[in-house]
């Protein structure tokens, strides 16, 4: 019986090659793209979950109420303190991300993946040790482990054991000797280790950034410079203990001001994203939503092309199941025939899904910065979706026509009783109304996207952008040697400008404090703080609305004076800030609002005050004429002050597309869907409308005859699709208006969506689906009239 289905499901193929070959191809299309979406989407939400204890293993975090603000920065102390009043938790470890200078030879590499930790860390992340006693890791003050490919890149074949590494960040250097080598770490973790050196050393670089302060980082709740892992006894431990911490607090700090939670290992890739200060590898949980609908779009693109065409075509069958059924085939047997073959066409697809996959693998790793890779032996998840998925839609492709044709009773079939209603909208219809709704609705999303990071990109932010080179450095001498490189620098034709704080624009870090209002010192505001140097605001080009900037002859650093922006002035009360006090300082000047952040954040109340001594970013503007000479001199002055750390100068324009590398990539990839869902709609369209003129090919002859023009010819066999264009136009734009407005909700400033997006991309799908059929009908008005009357 099998074999009998097998070989009248090939001669069907062989009898319509052309509606074989359209399916093959959409499938092949859909196959690959939803793979590809499957194959990105099983690697983000896998990261962290190759540990053993993965399902043990919890990060603390941070809520300060008091500065609203939520992150995985956790006081030296608190480590230590858990472990000891809490017996369900198994280890406890505090992490400190360092990012080193490593020097090789006689260069510095910029390692990011450098930290410094306490030798629990081994048994919480239980990494393989290659060389070296695991009970004598770290207990060095001054040693550190390396993982394998470290241990490859700077000491080649040899033993690495009990070399030493020069270390060098802050401004400070270590002389680190190796005592271990671990493994590799997978490389889905978010737990980033190449180098561990011992808690000893990032003490010292935690210390360094205290000095000249009354803080002593290791002994104060208030420090919050590390990130502490809990091991548990038992995963269902974490909702108890978590319970008892608000208590535990209560007996260190204010437990309303602060509280402490428990973020699961798996959790903190993909649920992260209202933490500040997260300093580990982390995906877009939106992003995952929308590539999982795009991967469905596609597939049911390509299933109801052969849903389509099966139905355009059924009338061609009824013959064959009617005398399959009088010699006794049950209808069961009828819809395991017609849904095998839906099936054996996805399943020949499937080779060359994988096939068109391989081809494009490079490319696509290569534009959006990613590591896919097809494995199908070791990924038995991903092998498993794929053959599930491929017999699915085979399966769902196949079972509308399956069920309808074998229906019917064999002496209607026989006797030609049998009539497909033509009503003017049925099945098919709208079918290819919801091709074009999604072909429609990806369109507009994409325009809608890159409306958003072109308004995001191109709007004023409030200051001069033109020009200005930003550059960082985390040397805990940076403010002495800024002030040499300012002096140095600013006697040099190309330098305009030169300032420094805190945090520089574009960025999406910041330093908040509760200031009272002018009307009720009770209400307190948050206010945002940025520490400068003098020019700060000449330098950027910041608009003074009232008083002035800060001045060498009337400020003194540290001296209580404010720059406050229009919003701090009206959310904190102020009618006449000039000369009121801010904090028990004295307001000099109000600035026009700008854009510290990107436009994701609303623009927040800030204060600038002058402390050039605790100054960490530079802002440079050029000389546009001398553009490639300066660029050439301020590298050489950065590397006479810090050959230990590359040229850091970005400018700022490059530095804000950075920050919207998400948004960017979400724009290609839509596109790229936008671009699948094009072809695979012109397939199906391709082959229902050659089916639609082959249907008529004697009315077209007899219009012929009576004088019909080709024009006319070509327009009675597409006016119908116009209608379907608009129809889907008018599904498409609530659909896309509802889905693009929760995404732009992720934006505190936004681009306005007008009538022309839809409008634009209505259109756009209408010359798709004309040049589409309007082709094979313009073919079919050529046919000679006297071949077309005999064609019957």
């Amino acid at each position: 019986m099998f074999k009998n289905y097998l070989k009248v499901a090939f001669r069907n193929l062989g009898k319509r090659k052309s509606t074989a070959l359209i399916n093959i191809l959409s499938l092949t299309l859909g196959l690959a793209g939803s793979m590809l979406v499957l194959l990105f989407v099983l690697g983000e939400i896998g990261y962290d979950r190759d540990y053993e204890n993965a399902d043990r293993i919890y990060r603390v975090l941070t809520d300060d109420r008091f500065g609203e603000i939520m992150s995985p920065g956790t006081p030296y102390k608190l480590a230590p303190e858990l472990k000891n009043n809490f017996p369900e938790i198994e280890k406890a470890a505090r992490v400190r991300i360092i990012s080193a200078m490593v020097k090789h030879g006689d260069d510095f590499i910029w390692e990011p993946s450098f930290i410094s930790a306490g030798s629990d860390i081994f048994d919480i992340f239980p990494l393989n040790i290659k060389k070296g006693s695991p009970d004598n890791l770290l207990k060095d003050p001054n040693s550190v482990v390396i993982n394998e490919e470290v241990a490859r890149k700077y000491f080649g074949d040899r033993n690495p054991l009990g070399e030493v590494l020069s270390v060098t960040a802050q401004g400070l250097t270590f002389s680190l000797r190796v005592t271990g080598v671990m493994e590799d770490l997978p490389r889905k973790s978010t737990f980033r280790a190449r180098f561990i050196a011992s808690d000893d050393v990032g003490k010292e670089f935690i210390r360094s950034f205290y000095r000249g302060t009354d803080i002593v980082p290791e002994e104060t709740w208030d420090a919050r410079s590390y990130a502490t892992y809990l091991l548990l006894s038992d995963k269902s431990a974490a909702h108890p203990l978590e319970a008892k911490l608000p208590a535990f607090t209560a007996r260190f700090q204010d437990s309303a001001a602060t509280v402490y939670s428990l973020q699961p290992l798996c959790d903190i890739y993909l649920h992260s994203s209202h933490l500040s200060n997260n300093h580990v590898p982390g995906g877009n949980l939106t992003s995952l939503y929308i590539l999982s609908l795009i991967a469905f779009a596609l597939l049911a693109l390509a299933g109801i092309n052969y849903v389509i065409l099966a139905t355009a075509q059924a009338t061609l069958r009824f013959k064959e199941i009617g005398i399959r059924k009088v010699v006794g085939a049950t209808r069961r047997e009828l819809i395991m025939q017609i849904l095998g073959e839906s099936v054996m066409i996805s399943l020949i697809a499937l080779p060359l899904a994988i096939l068109l996959m391989e081809l494009l693998l490079p490319s696509i790793n290569e534009l959006f910065n990613t590591r896919l890779h097809l494995n199908f032996v070791d990924n038995w998840l991903f092998s498993t979706a794929v053959l599930s998925i491929t017999v699915l839609v085979g399966i769902v492709s196949g079972a509308y026509i399956a069920f309808y044709q074998s229906a019917f009773r064999p002496i209607d079939i026989l006797r030609n009783r049998v009539l497909l209603k033509n009503r003017k909208f049925n099945l098919r219809h709208a079918l290819v109304v919801f091709q074009l709704v999604i072909f429609i609705v990806l369109i507009s999303c994409t325009a809608v996207v890159y409306l958003q990071i072109n308004y995001a990109q191109t709007q004023n932010p409030g200051f001069e952008r033109d020009n200005l080179l930003l550059a960082s450095s985390y040397s805990h001498d940076f403010a002495r040697k800024y002030e040499l490189i300012k002096n140095e620098i600013s006697g040099h034709t190309g330098v305009v400008g030169v300032t420094a704080a805190t945090i520089l624009p574009p960025n999406d870090g910041y330093a908040v404090n509760r200031a009272p209002t002018v009307d009720d010192p009770n209400v307190t505001k948050l206010v945002e703080s940025i520490l400068t140097d003098y020019d700060f605001v000449n330098t950027l080009g910041l608009t003074l609305v009232a008083g002035r900037s800060f001045t060498r002859e009337s400020d003194q650093p540290a001296s209580g004076k404010y720059l406050l922006n229009e919003t701090a002035v009206r959310e904190l009360g102020y009618d006449d800030p000039l000369n009121q006090t801010y904090q028990g300082g004295q307001i000099v000047g109000v600035i026009k609002d700008f854009h510290v952040h990107t436009f994701r954040h609303h623009i927040s109340p800030l204060a600038i005050s002058l402390y050039p001594e605790y100054v960490q970013e530079v802002a440079i503007r050029i000389a546009p004429e001398k553009r490639e000479e300066t660029l050439k001199y301020l590298n050489d002055v950065w590397t006479k002050y810090f050959p230990d750390e590359s040229y850091g100068f970005v400018f700022f324009d490059d530095n804000l597309a950075m920050l919207y590398q998400s948004e960017q990539k979400l724009g290609e990839i839509v596109s790229y869907a936008s671009l699948i869902a094009i072809i695979i709609s012109c397939l199906g369209l391709i082959g229902l409308s050659t089916f639609a003129c082959r249907n008529r090919t004697k009315e077209i002859g007899i219009r012929k005859v009576f004088g019909a023009s080709h024009g006319g010819v070509v327009q009675l066999l597409t006016r119908e699709y116009v209608w379907l264009v608009v129809l889907a136009a008018l599904l498409a734009i609530p659909v896309t208006h509802w889905f693009m407005s929760r995404w732009l909700e992720n934006f505190a400033y936004r681009t306005s969506v007008g009538w022309y997006v839809y409008a634009a991309a209505g259109l756009a799908a209408l010359v798709v689906t004309l040049l589409t059929v309007g082709i094979q009908a313009f073919r079919a008005a050529r046919t000679d009239p006297v071949k077309t009357l005999r064609y019957e």
